[in-house]
């Protein structure tokens, strides 16, 4: 069985950005020769023109004032999250793959001896669908005699009415060369030839095919019929690193808790060395008399490896912990891990990397003595309503880089800080739509003597308060910078921010 997630980092994305606002999406990735090109876009967009490889300035142009989100791809996180939804879905049969490309959006299923559990094969696809449907995804299914048959069923036959499609034998009447998982090269090659249905390859000598289009067209015809078997390696979760010690006698004695907690995280660390990861998320339970357990989980921003820096955030975590009952064995588990950053070394140590670390280190205290809802990470996000270019998410949540994602664009002036809300001010102003030449704020008068803008700001038609306003940069007579703008419906000024 073949299941296919089409635009699947796209839906990846999207589903990162649940329960947020619903804005169409823009996923670029970077070009050489043509810069910034669009890779995949929302349905939204589709309609008015933007399609995948047009650049991104010219998806900007054709946009116009609709606004839109833009973010890099990420075939990493893409690929990452597609293994993830592998190990999710074995519990429709022990072995799914991801299947083998440079971008794979599909899942390969052996259901063979799967199928009685669940009813029949309708039944079977049903279930599959509605468990992806709870996870956030769309997707459709083909079942086959083979993994190459499905996955061409999958990708070229399915109808979008119909998800699924469940065939016997070779049912290859109508099935488009695209369905033989082959490279653009070679596929434009067959249309050449004029070449688009696999029938018509099928119909060809053998031994005329290699010399004409490679050895990769014979292999995928043979994957397609079943002359050639492919194996499926099953995706599995990695071992949890764990470190258990069992006292002979329970103890209350904090000092020789601490000093075992030590010698478990240095033999921890021990084992994450072969593989270059540092800890990202630490988890340690004690077992007391009567059944009683007492977990302490330490979050770090980085990958940690040093065991100074790891024993002092794990001492901050047991201040708050009384053992009124007596331990009996402890375990200390690598709940996270990630690979360790390394940077080459310098004859002189750089300033900006002090900081760095001095910096996390200062969020681990914090998140460890506030709790890691309370410390959060501000980034910025690509919308023109200033009010919503800022997002805010705990600073340890490392599973969230989306947020991290860089503006695909050069951010305009802003003021380094915002009103909470903005202040309507009285103006004066030669025309009604003119700039400001005097205003009155905080029972003050301010003559402008530099204005620039305007800049107009309009929200798209999906939003429910949509806003059109014309905001200026003003300098006054004191030297003092101002941020204002002008409802245009309204004709109403506000005052929305200060240059420091």
């Amino acid at each position: 069985m073949c299941l296919w997630l089409p635009r699947w980092p796209l839906q990846r994305f999207l589903q990162a950005w649940q329960g947020r606002r619903a804005a169409p999406f823009i996923l670029y990735e970077e070009s050489s020769r043509s810069g910034q090109i669009v890779a995949q876009a929302s349905a939204q967009l589709l309609k008015y023109g933007v399609a995948p490889g047009m650049s991104l300035t010219d998806a900007r142009a054709l946009l116009g004032r609709n606004h839109f989100e833009a973010a890099p791809l990420e075939p990493a996180k893409d690929l990452w999250a597609l293994r993830k939804l592998a190990i999710a879905c074995q519990q429709f049969s022990p072995i799914v793959s991801v299947e083998e490309s440079d971008a794979p959006d599909s899942l390969l299923f052996d259901i063979t001896g799967c199928i009685h559990l669940f009813g029949d094969e309708h039944n079977f696809c049903r279930q599959v669908l509605e468990f992806l449907e709870q996870q956030g995804y769309r997707g459709r299914i083909a079942i086959a005699d083979t993994l190459g048959l499905a996955w061409g069923m999958a990708h070229c036959q399915t109808s979008s009415r119909r998800r699924y499609r469940i065939t016997t034998g070779l049912e290859l009447r109508g099935l488009p060369v695209e369905a033989l998982r082959l490279p653009e090269s070679i596929l434009e090659r067959l249309r050449e030839f004029d070449l688009s249905y696999v029938e018509q390859v099928l119909r060809l000598a053998r031994n005329t095919l290699r010399p004409r289009f490679g050895s990769e067209l014979p292999q995928r015809l043979d994957q397609l019929t079943g002359q050639i078997t492919e194996l499926l390696i099953p995706e599995t979760l990695p071992e949890p690193v764990c470190i258990r010690e069992k006292f002979d006698e329970g103890t209350t004695d904090r000092r020789r808790i601490e000093f075992y907690v030590e010698q478990m995280l240095e033999q921890l660390l021990e084992l994450l060395k072969p593989k270059q990861h540092g800890l990202l998320r630490l988890n340690l339970t004690c077992r007391q008399c009567g059944g009683r357990t007492q977990e302490i989980i330490v979050g770090m921003i980085r990958p940690l490896s040093e065991a100074g820096e790891l024993r002092r955030l794990i001492g901050l975590k047991m201040e708050h912990i009384h053992f009124d009952l007596e331990v009996e064995s402890l375990e200390l588990l690598a709940a996270e891990t990630a690979p360790l950053r390394y940077r080459q070394s310098t004859l002189f140590v750089e300033d900006n990397w002090l900081e760095e670390r001095e910096r996390d280190s200062l969020i681990n205290r914090l998140s460890i003595r506030l709790g890691e809802k309370k410390v959060l990470r501000a980034s910025l996000v690509e919308d023109v309503q200033p009010e919503r270019s800022v997002r805010y998410a705990p600073a340890l949540n490392v599973s969230h880089d989306w947020s991290r994602s860089p503006i695909c664009r050069e951010l305009p002036l802003r003021p380094a800080t915002l009103f909470p809300e903005p202040v309507q001010v009285r103006v004066n102003s030669v025309v009604p739509a003119g700039p400001p030449l005097r205003f009155w704020w905080d029972q003050q008068e301010f003559l402008t003597e530099i204005v620039w803008g305007p800049e107009r700001i309009e929200t798209g038609w999906w939003r429910d308060d949509a806003i059109r306003r014309d905001y200026y940069r003003v300098e006054t007579t004191s030297r003092q910078r101002f941020w204002i703008f002008r409802r245009r419906d309204q004709r109403d000024w506000y005052l929305h921010g200060c240059f420091d």
